[in-house]
Parts: C-alpha cells; sequence; structure tokens
C-alpha cells in the first residue's frame, strides 16, 4: 500500500513539474507572438501611410496626365506634351505596380492578425483547461492527504489491537479489542 503511495505522490509531482514547464513555453509562446503582432501592426501602419500616399500621388499624376492629353489634343505644341507623356503613364504603371504590392502586404497582415486572434483564443482556451486541471490536481492531492492519513490511523490502530490482544491483560477482554479514540 505504501508503495502504492509513493508511486500515486510521484507521478503528482512528475505532472507538476510537466504542468509548470508547458506553462513556462506557452507563455514565453504568447509573449513572443504578441511581440511580433505588435511589430506588425506597426509595419501594418507604415505601409498604410504608404498606400495612401502612394494612391494620392498616382491620382494627381493620373489628372495631370489626364490634362495633359486634354492640352496635347488643343495646342498645336502636341511634340513637347507628347515627350512627357510616356514618363508621366510609366510613372502611373510604377504606382500602380506599388499600390498592388502594397495590397498583398495589407492582406498577408490581415492573415497573421486573424492567425493571432485565433492563438489569444487557443491560449485562453489552454488557461481555463490549465486552471481546470490544477483545480483537479489539487482536488486529489486533497484525497490522497486523507487517505494517507486514514491508512496511518488504521495502522495504528491495528497496532493497539494487536498489542492489546498479545499482552496477558488484552487476553482478558472479550474479543481482545480497545475502545476506539
Amino acid at each position: 500500500m505504501s508503495e502504492e503511495i509513493r508511486y500515486l505522490a510521484l507521478e503528482n509531482k512528475s505532472l507538476q513539474n510537466r504542468l509548470a514547464d508547458q506553462q513556462q513555453q506557452y507563455s514565453l509562446k504568447i509573449h513572443e507572438v504578441l511581440s511580433d503582432l505588435d511589430s506588425a501592426r506597426k509595419e501594418m501602419d507604415d505601409l498604410r501611410q504608404q498606400l495612401d500616399r502612394s494612391s494620392e500621388e498616382n491620382n494627381n499624376l493620373k489628372s495631370l496626365l489626364f490634362s495633359m492629353k486634354k492640352e496635347a489634343q488643343s495646342t498645336d505644341s502636341s511634340a513637347a506634351l507628347s515627350s512627357q507623356i510616356p514618363g508621366l503613364q510609366s510613372s502611373v504603371q510604377r504606382l500602380s505596380a506599388e499600390i498592388g504590392e502594397l495590397k498583398q502586404h495589407l492582406e498577408h497582415y490581415d492573415k497573421i492578425q486573424e492567425l493571432t486572434r485565433m492563438l489569444q483564443e487557443s491560449h485562453s482556451s489552454l488557461v481555463s483547461t490549465n486552471e481546470h486541471l490544477l483545480r483537479e490536481l489539487g482536488q486529489a492531492r486533497a484525497q490522497h492527504r486523507a487517505e494517507v492519513e486514514q491508512l496511518h490511523w488504521s495502522y495504528k490502530e491495528l497496532k493497539k489491537t494487536m498489542a492489546l490482544s498479545l499482552s496477558p491483560q488484552g487476553s482478558a477482554r472479550p474479543g481482545g479489542c480497545s475502545s476506539p479514540r
């Protein structure tokens, strides 16, 4: 019986150590992910500002290109203006490509935010499970303590009974048992 108690105590200690290690690892991982999320949010804000500036510049260039095309059609100096149009068109294309890249970056960061939200939900679930397991472990400890105390009490009572039944005075009593305290 005491070997079983020792085994349960060792298993209990092992489970406590494992639980503590898992909590520490998970806390470190959450801290790392939250730090990455903060960095990603800052970078996303910068990218949004850059996207806004690029969109504004793109719109201004489109407007300028449109007005220059209109002006080129209405003036005789279309040769001078037509030399500027290809440069403006390439600027518009470059900005359009840059806007596309920035939109892809924003989509990427939106996915990161979704993954972070899912990780936070998972963390909450693990914390809840962990708390539940800790409560169960506490209950198991209390039950274990009570069983050990009961075993000690029973052992002491058995020793008393054996001592009384083996003593000359104890054999005079009927049944050879003493009254429980």
